[in-house]
């Protein structure tokens, strides 16, 4: 049996767009992540969940937006099961890493940055088996490990100026730099992909 490969371009408005989305929803999360060492009991439940909620969601539709941006000769579709999956673990290791990096302990902000890598990495990949149906995808693992090393160190530094830098920069500065993190860790992966 012949294997046949396609070819795929973006539509640079849509990649365009799938940044600013990770770009203001780390703003948006890294801002309610900065109320959580003040807060106490329900309240600092509330923003964990509200900071995680808020990334997870910027953080997948960053991805749904990237893979949208594809144009191929064939049309994607996108199995239910396995995107609500990819959504699902961007949402507990983004909590828990969100958790993590707040408590302000240089030990716990390296687990939060490996963790929240990960996830984003493990979140794409997963997200990635929903377009099995249509085609076979093959991963260079070069550019696997390196959007694994852009997952990780992005996301390490966004939450080091968010949480534990002597003077933190601008919050739009962290928001910036984590959406790099997600964008950059996306198209990276994307260019070792073959369909």
């Amino acid at each position: 049996m012949t294997e046949l490969t396609t070819s795929f371009s973006y539509s640079p408005v849509l990649v365009a767009l799938s940044v600013v989305v990770a770009i203001q929803a780390g703003y948006v999360g890294i801002s309610l992540a900065l109320l959580i060492p003040a807060a106490f009991a329900n309240r600092r439940r509330l923003l964990i969940a509200g900071s995680a909620m808020t990334l997870s969601v910027g953080i997948w539709s960053m991805h749904f937006i990237g893979m949208l941006a594809i144009t191929t000769a064939v049309a994607i579709d996108y199995a239910v099961v396995p995107t609500l999956l990819s959504f699902l673990i961007c949402c507990l290791v983004t909590g828990v890493a969100i958790y993590l990096a707040s408590l302000r302990s240089q030990r716990l902000l390296v687990i939060a940055a490996l963790l929240m890598g990960i996830g984003i990495t493990t979140m794409h990949y997963v997200g990635m088996t929903a377009v099995h149906s249509v085609f076979h995808l093959t991963h260079d693992p070069a550019y696997a490990l390196a959007s694994i090393a852009i997952a990780i160190a992005a996301s390490g530094l966004a939450l080091w100026l968010a949480f534990s830098a002597d003077r933190r920069p601008p919050l739009f500065l962290c928001a910036v730099v984590l959406g790099c993190a997600v964008s950059g860790m996306h198209y990276m992966a994307m260019a070792g992909t073959t369909l």
